[in-house]
């Protein structure tokens, strides 16, 4: 090794490209494989670490971006020995990203159903945020994915940040750092910003690509409907009736807290800043490398709702204001208080500045937005950015048809681009489609399935609506509190309904 340091740099590139060629060999071999198969190595901590990998790799003449730092070391010493012929494996191709969120995988059925997913070598998952309060589950979650895909990108929801006696003392926050130090460990899950470049064919071609960013998120009172009509006061009626779960088990700094008149009498109102403050490097990163022509294209998700817009019951996306007839339905008061732990605007706001001075002419940067935390599907574009909510839920929330009957991950970047949207936006899905999305009309139409119950319309969905919104409160508080003393499964933690969120 020693000897080679010491001879013309043409004999080591020569020496390399022979290297470079038997690792297409064998990368070619392995290409269907996850990249969990790859040997796993620290990330490239600073610009210097990389000038030094350089260096060593008598690679000067090769150009340098900020994007490099968020390589592996050995992604970045595979580049420079490869005399930049070889970028990271996710650099290389992307063939297609599919969404997912809220796969609350306690639940067995939906546990079952992610090991019933087919191998999709190549492609890349979007999970939006809330697989399980226990880490070991979240754990085994995210291995089953990654045994699947080429790629996972996770956030944590606010499921994943409750706090139980086997989380050793530490609060939501600690927690947060321990999940991303999880997703490092286990090589292709990805709780940072990751550049997919390439088209179908593998071929590069300058200023190509897909950045998928993880925006980490917590709701504060931004997208209070209150706020917009104030006359829906009267509607919500007193917080410390509403039994929401992460007041009583999620852990934070008495700085970030606020006094209010919820059931454990404060709220969590600096929780949203601070981990829009955990974003930022993340953010100015991937905007420097669009502004630099690097990459073409942004698919960023959160698992908290970015804007008013995106809540449940707001049927005009266009609009700026609220109507109190939106909130008609038996569950309006519901509503009203979900929009107070629903999502907040400082996510909207760094999202956009993501691409914010990127001129592309003719259309600008494509940028889809996904979310989760509802439990109710949403697909429309607003001001450039397009938001999709694909939740898989509850079994209670598929049978009622307040999402999807047949749970299915959903398409958002093919080979060729972005998916187009559906035809029509989807706002309230319950409603528009009868639980029903047209490419699953003929698994839904089975021979086994009943003929009244093949037929029912969206009369019939708004009427399930609503009949979903029951329980008692009691049922609800005894969930909370089972959860906070460790149980695995505390049943009743979400009952969902028409206007989405329910109690946690």
């Amino acid at each position: 090794h020693d000897y080679l340091r010491s001879r013309p740099s043409a004999l080591v590139r020569s020496l390399c490209g022979r290297r470079a060629a038997e690792r297409q060999d064998s990368s070619s071999a392995r290409r269907g494989a996850p990249a969990a198969a790859m040997p796993l190595s620290r990330r490239v901590a600073s610009c210097e670490r990389l000038a030094e990998l350089q260096a060593d790799c008598m690679a000067d003449d090769l150009p340098v971006a900020n994007h490099m730092l968020s390589w592996t070391e050995e992604e970045a010493v595979y580049y420079f020995e490869s005399g930049g012929q070889e970028p990271p494996a996710e650099q290389r191709v992307y063939t297609r990203v599919w969404l997912t969120s809220d796969v609350h995988t306690d639940r067995a059925e939906n546990m079952a159903w992610l090991r019933s997913l087919p191998q999709h070598p190549g492609d890349a998952v979007v999970v939006a945020g809330d697989v399980s309060h226990q880490m070991e589950q979240l754990e085994a979650t995210l291995r089953a994915f990654s045994e699947r895909f080429a790629h996972v990108f996770f956030t944590a929801g606010n499921h994943d940040l409750w706090i139980t006696r086997n989380d050793g003392g530490m609060d939501s926050l600690a927690k947060l750092d321990a999940i991303d130090r999880l997703c490092d460990r286990m090589g292709n899950v990805h709780s940072t910003p990751r550049l997919l470049r390439g088209d179908g064919s593998g071929a590069h071609k300058p200023g190509q690509g897909l950045w998928v960013v993880p925006l980490a998120s917590w709701y504060d009172d931004s997208l209070d409907l209150t706020h917009f009509t104030p006359s829906l006061i009267h509607r919500a009626g007193d917080m410390r009736a509403f039994t929401w779960s992460d007041f009583a088990l999620c852990k934070w700094p008495a700085a970030l807290l606020r006094p209010s008149d919820t059931m454990t009498g404060h709220y969590p109102a600096g929780v949203a800043c601070k981990l829009a403050e955990r974003n930022e490097p993340s953010v100015r990163e991937v905007n420097e490398a669009l502004c630099g022509a690097v990459g073409d294209a942004v698919l960023s998700f959160s698992h908290f709702l970015p804007r008013e817009q995106t809540l449940p019951d707001w049927l005009d996306p266009a609009g700026l204001s609220f109507s109190p007839g939106w909130v008609s339905h038996p569950a309006g008061g519901t509503a009203v208080n979900f929009s107070r732990v629903a999502g907040s605007r400082l996510i909207d706001e760094q999202l956009r500045r993501l691409t914010a001075g990127v001129q592309r002419p003719p259309d600008g940067v494509c940028h889809v937005h996904a979310f989760g935390h509802s439990h109710r599907p949403k697909d429309f574009s607003l001001d450039g950015v397009r938001y999709v909510s694909h939740p898989l839920g509850y079994s209670k929330e598929r049978v009622k048809r307040l999402t999807p009957e047949v749970p299915h991950l959903k398409l958002v970047w093919d080979v060729d681009g972005a998916v187009p949207p559906p035809p029509q936006p989807l706002i309230r899905y319950w409603e528009e489609h009868g639980g029903r999305e047209p490419e699953l009309d003929a698994l839904l139409a089975s021979p086994a399935r009943p003929p009244a119950e093949r037929q029912r319309g969206a009369g019939s969905m708004r009427r399930n609506a609503q009949s979903w919104h029951c329980g008692t409160e009691a049922s609800m508080q005894s969930s909370a509190i089972a959860a906070q003393a460790g149980r695995s499964d505390p049943a009743g933690m979400r009952l969902g309904g028409a206007a989405g969120g329910g109690v946690r």
